[in-house]
């Protein structure tokens, strides 16, 4: 998507920055940011406007030599002795599985790894036997380059929804909007591949 609108338009650079959502949304309302794409719904403000990209479904994930990745289903008490990584603690996902935990009546699950860092998190996951709780289109890609898979695992359901935010009322250039076409464009190509 990049790529090609630097082939597009060749004058053009692209600031392209990766932060915690609170960092990003602030740089949105100073003007520093043309948009932002995050997990929606925004702050209700009347500075700022959002516009749904796709639905993310968060999968467990594991190497494909994991002990549990032969079986076709998996309940959450089959997963209370598992070391996890994950992107952050107290984020989305960290919430979502530690409740899913609670909920069942089951021991917080045991967090091994902390990184944001997704391509460094999925390099271990292949060659260890932490798990992760991660969304869906990573353990798809990450399946492409390393033995992963994904567990399936009953009563465990966790979806984000992914969206542009952005100011009301505030000028786009024409490159942001063709970059937002393309944003919309490749976002139905996921949610078509991972029906």
């Amino acid at each position: 998507m990049c790529d090609a609108l630097l082939r597009e338009a060749a004058g053009v650079t692209l600031k392209i920055t990766a932060d915690s959502r609170k960092v990003m949304l602030t740089a949105l309302r100073n003007g520093e940011l043309d948009f932002v794409v995050t997990s929606i719904p925004a702050p209700q403000t009347d500075e700022l406007a959002d516009e749904h990209l796709l639905d993310d479904d968060f999968v467990v994930y594991a190497a494909a030599h994991h002990r549990l990745a032969k079986h076709k289903q998996l309940t959450l008490a089959d997963l209370t002795h598992e070391r996890w990584a994950l992107a952050a603690m107290n984020g989305p996902a960290e919430r979502r599985l530690s409740q899913a935990f609670g909920d069942a009546g089951l021991p917080p699950p045991t967090f091994a790894l902390e990184t944001p860092y997704l391509p460094l998190r999925n390099r271990l996951i292949a060659t260890s036997d932490l798990l992760t709780f991660g969304s869906k289109e990573a353990a798809r890609q990450a399946a492409a380059q390393y033995r992963i898979k994904i567990l399936h695992v009953k009563d465990l359901v966790y979806a984000r929804r992914i969206g542009l935010i952005f100011r009301k009322d505030a000028y786009l250039s024409p490159v942001a909007r063709r970059f937002i076409e393309k944003l919309k464009a490749t976002a139905k190509e996921i949610t078509k591949v991972s029906r």
